[in-house]
């Protein structure tokens, strides 16, 4: 295996899973005594400094303000991550506007280079159609939240997502979302083994956030195929349509099973854009 290969996996794969796992494990430490499963700040820091740590190492050119689109990312994820906990929860009205507000921040903030020079009707339309669509994705990972299957519900389209971009869209992008499976992958292990738990809100609305950022990097900016897009962006629907059936089985059985059925749209969209020649 070439030193570039190594490099290559140790920024996308192997550090932000590591950092995941040892934020997580300090977290619980700092936290001995209280109920782990309460601990869904931990959770979502754990996942933002894996993430932070990764997103660099992949793009050692980050600028803030920033200069190209995949500088747009890192302070998205900060959102994500803090955004949530700032809005106040006084009722589901409350807390769906609050979301609104946050999904119309983060898309105009992703996209705002591009609408600058969009007619104002095409703009519109898509803050309303990708606002829809991010509302979706965050509505299935905010159902799986406090339930142990959640994560497999999120991991599995993450890490279906980093081969469809990369093979259609664009590699750097392609290598953010191998990134953030991986931070989440490094949670989903350290959860399971130690104290099997929920992901909780805030990590499900950051990685809801993560996921729905790339996917709308890749769309935009790198050309992904809109039947890829909508597969994976609708893959962890799957988790909320099997609930019923998951929520039966042991921890291991749900989260493996979740895993492999959130992950069938993402193979269709791997098998929509494989390229008909070889890759080498």
């Amino acid at each position: 295996m070439s030193e570039a290969t190594l490099e290559l996996f140790g920024n996308t794969l192997f550090w932000p899973l590591l950092t995941s796992i040892a934020t997580a494990a300090i977290g619980g430490l700092l936290l001995a005594g209280r109920p782990s499963c309460g601990a869904s700040r931990v959770a979502a820091t754990a996942l933002f400094a894996g993430a932070a740590l990764g997103l660099v190492l992949v793009h050692d050119g980050f600028r803030f303000p920033p200069a190209r689109s995949p500088d747009r990312l890192l302070p998205l994820l900060a959102l994500g991550s803090f955004g949530p906990g700032l809005a106040p929860r006084r009722g589901r009205a409350t807390t769906l506007i609050g979301a609104a507000l946050l999904i119309g921040v983060a898309l105009l903030w992703l996209l705002w280079p591009l609408l600058l020079r969009w007619p104002p009707q095409n703009s519109a339309l898509v803050l309303l159609t990708g606002g829809a669509l991010w509302a979706l994705l965050w509505y299935s990972a905010r159902h799986g939240a406090q339930r142990d299957y959640g994560a497999s519900c999120l991991l599995a389209p993450l890490a279906m997502t980093a081969p469809v971009v990369a093979i259609d869209g664009s590699l750097l992008i392609g290598q953010f979302a191998g990134v953030l499976a991986a931070t989440l992958g490094g949670w989903w292990l350290y959860s399971l083994l130690r104290a099997p738990c929920a992901l909780g809100g805030p990590g499900s609305d950051l990685v809801a956030f993560a996921l729905a950022a790339v996917l709308a990097m890749a769309y935009f900016y790198a050309g992904l195929d809109l039947p890829a897009l909508l597969l994976l962006a609708l893959s962890p629907l799957v988790g909320v349509v099997l609930a019923g059936v998951l929520q039966a089985l042991t921890v291991w059985q749900s989260r493996i099973l979740a895993g492999l059925a959130c992950a069938l749209p993402g193979s269709l969209a791997l098998w929509w854009v494989w390229p008909q020649e070889s890759l080498y």
